[in-house]
C-alpha cells in the first residue's frame, strides 16, 4: 500500500451550469443531492437537463469517475463523494461538484474509490484544507494536496466488494421494509377509505378478505352531517380522535454533540439531547416551517416546539393513528407566508371517519405485527451500518486484513 496525491492519478473538472429554464427535460443529470446522499451514482438519474453534443462530451459520466460536492453553506456538506460504477450514456453532472477522472484507466477500482472517498481519512483531509468564508468551497489546489491509499488492483477490488456486501444487504432490507409499509397502507386504504369489504357485501362480490375480517364490517352505509359513512361508524375531529402533545423550546443548554437521544424538529432529527423527553414510539407532525411533515421514532427522544407529537402509550390504536395521519393533506391548514406555521386550532377540527372498536382491534393487531418486522429491519440496518463504518477506515488504512474483517461479516450474517 502507498499514499499518492490525487493530482497524480486524477484530472479535476467542474460541472455543468445552466439557467433553470434548461432543466426538467432533455438528458440525464447528476444533481448535487445525488452526490451528497449516495456513495455510488444512482442507476437511474431522475433529473433532466437540455444539453448539446459538446456539453455531453465535456461533462460526461464514466465508470470510475469520482464526484465531490465542491461548494456548500457549511463545511459539513463539503467534499461528499459519489462514484460511478458504470458508464452513463448522454449524462452530465452539475456545476456545484468536482469530477475526478483517472488519467490512466485501471489505477483505482471504482468499488474501492466508493468507500475510500467516504472514509474518515478522506473526510479529515477535507476538513483540514477547506476554508469557510460566506461559503465553504474546494478548489483544484486543495484537491491536489489530498492523498489516497493505493493497493494493488486485486486488493482494492476485494476491499470494495467486501464493503459493498453491507450496502447490498442494507438496500435489500430497505426494499423489504418499504414493501411491508406499502402492504399496511394498502390494507388501511381498503378498509378505511375505499370500504372494500362493505362494497363486496352490497354488490354480492367475493371479498379477498377472509370470513372473519368480512364479518367485522357492516353491510351498508349511513349519512351523518351530509357525509356518507359505514353504518355504526362515527365522525371524529382530529383533535379528539387522538391525544396530542407539543414539544419544548430547543435550548442550547440541552443540546449534545452526539449521543443516543435524538432531538426532533419540524422535519426530522435536528441533533442530540442531553436528556430524554419520552422513551416510546412517537409520531411527529411539523408545526413551523415544514408544516405537516410526518416522522416516526421508536426509543428515547426529545422534540422541539416546532412539532406536535403523539405517543403510543397515550393512543390505544397507535397504528390507526399513524396511517390516518399519513392520509391527511395538512397543507390546507398552513398559515403564514414568509414563515409558515400550523397551530393546533387550524387542523384540530379536521374530521376523520372512525370505525367500531372490533375493526380497530383487528387492524392494530395486523399493523403492529408488521411494524415489529419493520422495526427489526431498521435495527438490522443500523447494526450493518455501524459494522461497515467501523471496518471501513481500518481496511482502507491497512490496520486490519480482509480475513479479520470477514469474522465481523460472519457475525452480522453478511
Amino acid at each position: 500500500m502507498k499514499k499518492v496525491k490525487l493530482n497524480e492519478i486524477y484530472e479535476f473538472s467542474s460541472g455543468l451550469s445552466k439557467p433553470a429554464s434548461e432543466f426538467g427535460y432533455g438528458q440525464p443529470f447528476l444533481s448535487f443531492k445525488d452526490v451528497f446522499y449516495n456513495s455510488a451514482v444512482p442507476k437511474v438519474l431522475n433529473q433532466l437537463v437540455n444539453t448539446n453534443t459538446e456539453e455531453i462530451s465535456k461533462y460526461s459520466i464514466k465508470k470510475g469517475d469520482v464526484f465531490l460536492t465542491r461548494t456548500s453553506e457549511t463545511q459539513d456538506e463539503l467534499g461528499f463523494s459519489c462514484v460511478a460504477l458504470e458508464d452513463y450514456v448522454d449524462a452530465t453532472f452539475n456545476g456545484f461538484t468536482k469530477r475526478l477522472r483517472q488519467k490512466e484507466e485501471d489505477t483505482v477500482v471504482p468499488e474501492y474509490a466508493r468507500y475510500f472517498f467516504r472514509s474518515k481519512y478522506f473526510r479529515r483531509q477535507v476538513n483540514a484544507y477547506s476554508t469557510l468564508s460566506t461559503r465553504a468551497s474546494l478548489n483544484n489546489e486543495m484537491l491536489s494536496n489530498f492523498e489516497i491509499f493505493l493497493y494493488p488492483l486485486e486488493e482494492q477490488r476485494a476491499i470494495g466488494l467486501f464493503l459493498q456486501r453491507f450496502d447490498n444487504q442494507i438496500e435489500l432490507n430497505k426494499k423489504l421494509k418499504n414493501t411491508l409499509e406499502e402492504l399496511v397502507k394498502m390494507i388501511f386504504k381498503s378498509w378505511f377509505i375505499d370500504f372494500d369489504p362493505i362494497y363486496s357485501k352490497l354488490n354480492n362480490i367475493t371479498s379477498y378478505f377472509n370470513n372473519h375480517i368480512n364479518s367485522l364490517f357492516p353491510d351498508d352505509f349511513t349519512t351523518i352531517d351530509n357525509k356518507i359513512i359505514p353504518k355504526n361508524w362515527v365522525i371524529k375531529p382530529l383533535g379528539e380522535a387522538f391525544t396530542w402533545n407539543e414539544g419544548k423550546p430547543w435550548k442550547k443548554e440541552n443540546r449534545a454533540e452526539d449521543g443516543k437521544i435524538i432531538a426532533y424538529g419540524a422535519n426530522g432529527p435536528v441533533g442530540f439531547s442531553l436528556s430524554e423527553m419520552h422513551n416510546d414510539q412517537a409520531i411527529f407532525v411539523g408545526k413551523i416551517g415544514s408544516c405537516g411533515a410526518i416522522n416516526f421514532h421508536n426509543g428515547p427522544f426529545w422534540v422541539s416546539n416546532n412539532s406536535f407529537y403523539l405517543l403510543k402509550n397515550e393512543n390505544k390504536y397507535f397504528e390507526f393513528c399513524r396511517y390516518s395521519l399519513l392520509n391527511i393533506d395538512f397543507t390546507k391548514y398552513i398559515g403564514g407566508s414568509s414563515n409558515p406555521y400550523m397551530p393546533f386550532q387550524n387542523f384540530s377540527h379536521h374530521n376523520i371517519i372512525y370505525p367500531t372498536e372490533n375493526i380497530l382491534i383487528e387492524f392494530e393487531d395486523f399493523a403492529s405485527k408488521i411494524q415489529e418486522k419493520i422495526e427489526l429491519l431498521r435495527k438490522k440496518n443500523l447494526i450493518l451500518s455501524d459494522i461497515r463504518d467501523l471496518l471501513l477506515p481500518k481496511l482502507i488504512s491497512g490496520e486490519i486484513k480482509l480475513t479479520e474483517a470477514e469474522k465481523f461479516a460472519k457475525e452480522a450474517s453478511i
